[in-house]
């Protein structure tokens, strides 16, 4: 195959802390004359592995991940944000919110032991607490 023509095109994400451009694939694509009269296209897509271990494109940037010097990149279907501080982060670095056991909230692992402790202080309390108030019906 002769080549004739080709394109190259590149997909960035931008680091929206930092602002710098993250290469997240790559495409190639080459036309060429096969013998005398056929025209073939080939394409080559280049991925990068995200860091969750998809092979899916990234959707986002894990923040502590990217801290620790790592590309960060994770898939939309791994992607989850902090449900207190809002700190976009990948599977490794997030725990279930264990206060919400119904629910999918993702919480990072410096909101999850705040959450943990908050918990057991607000048990310790009530505990304390529990002989001085009067409840009524059943509610707290």
């Amino acid at each position: 195959m002769r080549p004739v023509r080709s394109m190259h095109q590149a997909t960035v994400l931008v680091d929206p802390w930092s602002g710098e451009p993250l290469p997240t694939g790559r495409c190639d694509v080459v036309h060429g004359i096969e013998g005398r009269r056929w025209l073939r296209s080939a394409t080559v897509v280049h991925t990068p592995a995200c860091v969750c271990g998809c092979v899916a494109p990234p959707a986002g940037l894990c923040v502590i991940c990217r801290d620790m010097g790592g590309t960060g990149l994770v898939c939309g279907r791994c992607f989850a944000q902090c449900a207190r501080c809002r700190k976009p982060v990948c599977p490794a670095h997030s725990v279930p919110d264990r206060c919400n056991g119904a629910s999918n909230l993702r919480l990072c692992r410096v909101c999850g032991g705040d959450a943990c402790r908050a918990r057991i202080v607000r048990g310790v309390m009530s505990l304390l607490i529990s002989p001085f108030v009067e409840r009524t019906n059943g509610t707290r």
